[in-house]
């Protein structure tokens, strides 16, 4: 009789299929979620761990990791959902946190696995599918149980837009903590940079 997967394989599944591209990211997570391996453990040592390898891969073969790059943004998305349909709704008191990217910026993946992961802790969070203007941060501006923005900047040429978003939350909500994250974050003179998801972590227990 064979011995039953360990929690360290199943999390390598996950791996395994986003860096394929194969779509099987959500049945992995699935099993991983059924053997009660926690969400914010298959974030960690299955989605950003293939990130992880990925960034690895391309360093090694830009063209070979981009022509696949599609495949596996595709596959963590699947995964991301999978994860995302597992948690409980946030309790009505719980602090609200907006999770964003400014207008102009593509790099998104991160931002939705640190929503993921916000969630999985119990934390209310805010995303949405585009960058945002102030006008569209209406909803998260006026809940007065928000406590954090998080906003992630990794193109050049969105750095205005963050520095404008981050302006006019600034202006409409001083109580609230600006946190920013990527290679342009000191730049858009947030309150607190988060150089990984580890510190982002620590930030935000810290107040």
């Amino acid at each position: 009789m064979m011995a039953a997967p360990t929690h360290g394989e199943l999390l390598r599944r996950v791996s395994a299929a986003i860096i394929a591209g194969d779509g099987t990211g959500r049945e992995a997570v699935q099993i991983c979620l059924d053997a009660g391996i926690p969400v914010d453990e298959i974030l960690f040592r299955g989605v950003i761990s293939a990130w992880e390898e990925f960034c690895e891969w391309y360093a090694r073969d830009p063209m070979g990791a981009l022509k696949k790059w599609l495949d596996c943004f595709n596959t963590t998305y699947g995964a991301l959902r999978t994860l995302e349909s597992r948690l409980p709704p946030a309790g009505a008191f719980a602090p609200a946190i907006l999770v964003c990217t400014a207008r102009g910026e593509n790099h998104v993946l991160m931002r939705d696995i640190i929503s993921v992961l916000l969630k999985a802790r119990g934390l209310r969070v805010y995303s949405y599918r585009k960058g945002l203007t102030m006008d569209e941060a209406y909803e998260a501006m006026v809940d007065r149980t928000l406590q954090y923005v998080v906003i992630s900047c990794i193109q050049d040429d969105a750095i205005k837009s963050a520095r404008d978003l981050i302006e006019g939350i600034r202006a409409r909500r001083p109580d609230v903590k600006i946190i920013a994250g990527g290679p342009n974050a000191d730049q858009i003179y947030p309150d607190a940079v988060a150089r990984d998801i580890e510190s982002l972590i620590a930030i935000i227990n810290h107040g």
